[in-house]
């Protein structure tokens, strides 16, 4: 029966050693040749193992392996421990475990003096430690192996193991040698008609030639390798031929046959269910479309690989395509999506204990609801950023999540909670010789006063943060604040206060040509004048302001100054009169941008 196994090389012959096999089980099960059915169980692993079907592998290789440990048949548990070892060899997320499995099976074949069963061991550890980027060690698993199966004449083994210290080497940056081992393991590959061994020889011939530089010949070889992995019916391995052949053209900067080959790639490794391998292509072609400004489809891929790299529990590789699209978003200014991607990398950053991530991901979660204007959503971000900012223990830092914590209370109606956190905040700042966050603290203490009605209070933290602005000549700063004393004055009813606080916010929005809170001032502004002042002077604020915010297209505040206007020019008619009166000169305040 072994002998049989040995010669099942393409497909059909797969197929027929598993038709042979399957009888064999279904006549022995029962008996009392547990012996036989133990091997016709690897024999049936080998072969799905060979086809690419893992998952099967893994199932007769745990029958064995249930066998001998029943049997307490040492050999027969040692050789299934080593198979089982490599089928989960194959995935990353499983290296610990197939390691384990090699170290028992080690000690097994030690414990027996099997000097075969020790060189396989040896041999299989080799690749895995160059699977791990361990190649020191794995190139000295690999020579002992290699000196030992020397020694048995066991041919096909010794071409295994040359092949593995190849790639070694080739890790190493040893290209000759390297390519020497490859040539060595195919040549007693060849001599054994194993068309399987023959197809990982090409494979690692074509990385050699990659390496070299050598591109037509990593091409051929790639190209033989995909031929005989077609023959033989394995996609894992048509796929890693396709995914060599991708490289090349990709490094030959021939991007449409880069895509289409990678594209191959991913057909076969989803048909040989190598999730691994499928997520890493989509990568690679989210990559070439986005290096060639193909944004739609870089999206589509990163999108397939952040998903494939999930299923894997692949944190790292997640992290950097959902990196890709936040900055593909973010380029687009598609703010939805990029917060739905922060969310993602926010949760691995939790995941990986990683506090300065989870800090700075939470503020600008924090931010994106303040900017949608819902405040109350902000607040357990901007929690999060000042847990995280205390465990780095950064007091400008701390004081900026402080602030921010503040603000967002102001906007859902938490005037208290906001004193509480902005105090915090000043008590900070106050030992920094920040200004700016110092000045941007007392603003925002004044609101607070202001949304509690305790005026005086508000009046006087705004004056503290209008010397703070002055100061540092910040003329944004310095305008929004006058504009907040303005409100405050009025709430206090101290009317001459308030319309002078609100005309100087006028020159320096003017001034900024910052539109919006421009016309915004200029109709609070008028309306005090309306009824605490001069009307003429009322009605020139109120027209300045409804022509502003005809440029703002801003439809209803210009209608609410239209009944005002009519208020002081008693109709319509007269209104329209005036304001067409005002067009005509450019404007009705000759100081302000019309």
């Amino acid at each position: 029966m072994s002998a049989r196994g040995s010669i099942a090389n393409n497909k059909a012959q797969f197929d027929k050693a598993l038709d042979f096999y399957t009888k064999a089980q279904a006549v022995m099960e029962g008996t009392s040749e547990a012996e036989h059915l133990c091997k016709i169980y690897v024999l049936m692993g080998n072969v799905h193992r060979r086809k690419g079907n893992p998952d099967e592998a893994i199932e007769y290789y745990n029958k064995a392996l249930e066998f001998g440990k029943l049997r307490t048949d040492k050999e027969l548990t040692a050789n299934a421990l080593m198979n089982l070892a490599n089928v989960l060899g194959i995935d990353s997320a499983k290296y610990d475990e197939a390691s384990n499995l090699y170290q028992e099976a080690l000690a097994i074949f030690q414990e027996l003096d099997d000097t075969q069963g020790i060189a396989n061991v040896y041999g299989n550890l080799g690749g895995l430690c160059l699977r791990r980027q361990e190649t020191s060690q794995g190139i000295q698993y690999l020579e002992s192996s290699i000196e030992l199966k020397q020694q048995l004449g066991d041919l096909r083994g010794l071409a295994d193991s040359c092949g593995n210290l190849g790639s070694a080497y080739l890790q190493a940056d040893r290209n000759e040698a390297a390519l020497n081992m490859h040539v060595l393991a195919g040549g007693i590959y060849s001599q054994l008609g194993d068309l399987y061994g023959l197809t990982t020889t090409f494979l690692n011939i074509g990385s050699v030639k990659a390496n070299l530089q050598e591109n037509q010949q990593a091409i051929d070889s790639y190209n033989q390798a995909l031929q005989i992995a077609q023959s033989i019916g394995n996609p894992g391995m048509v796929g890693k031929a396709y995914e060599g052949l991708g490289f090349i053209y990709e490094r030959m900067a021939d991007w449409r046959r880069a895509t289409e080959i990678y594209e191959q790639a991913v057909i076969s490794f989803e048909r040989g269910r190598r999730l691994e391998d499928v997520a890493n292509m989509y990568a690679r072609l989210g990559d070439i479309h986005l290096e060639n400004g193909n944004t739609p489809d870089a999206i589509t891929y990163y999108d397939h690989a952040t998903t494939a790299y999930a299923k894997l529990d692949d944190i790292f590789n997640r992290r950097r395509t959902l990196a890709e699209l936040y900055h593909i978003y973010f380029e687009k200014e598609d703010w939805d999506n990029v917060a739905r991607t922060t969310e993602s990398l926010l949760e691995i950053a939790k995941q990986l204990s990683d506090t300065s991530a989870i800090a700075e991901l939470s503020v600008a979660m924090g931010a994106y609801h303040m900017e949608r204007g819902i405040a109350r959503n902000a607040i357990p971000y901007f929690e999060q950023a000042l847990d995280a900012y205390r465990q780095i223990k950064g007091d400008e830092r701390i004081a900026q999540a402080l602030l921010d914590l503040g603000i967002s209370h102001l906007g859902s109606d938490g005037e208290d909670q906001a004193i509480l956190y902005l105090a915090e905040a000043l008590e900070l700042c106050s030992n920094t010789d920040d200004l700016t966050q110092l000045g941007h603290v007392y603003n925002n203490l004044g609101l607070a006063y202001s949304q509690k009605g305790e005026l005086q209070n508000a009046i006087n933290s705004y004056s503290l943060s209008l010397d703070l602005k002055k100061q540092q000549e910040d003329l944004q700063g310095i305008s929004d604040v006058l504009a907040n004393m303005g409100v405050a004055y009025r709430d206090a009813e101290q009317r001459d206060d308030a319309i002078a606080h609100f005309k100087k916010a006028v020159v320096l929005y003017n001034q900024l040509e910052d539109y919006g809170p421009l016309a915004s001032t200029l109709a609070e502004t008028g309306t005090l004048l309306q009824h605490f002042g001069d009307p003429k002077e009322a009605r020139a604020y109120l027209a300045q302001a409804w022509l502003i915010f005809g440029h703002l297209e801003d439809t209803a505040s210009q209608n609410q100054l239209i009944q005002q206007l009519i208020q002081l020019l008693d109709t319509r008619e007269n209104v329209l009169a005036y304001l067409n009166q005002g067009m005509g000169k450019g404007g009705f305040l000759p100081d302000v941008n019309g």
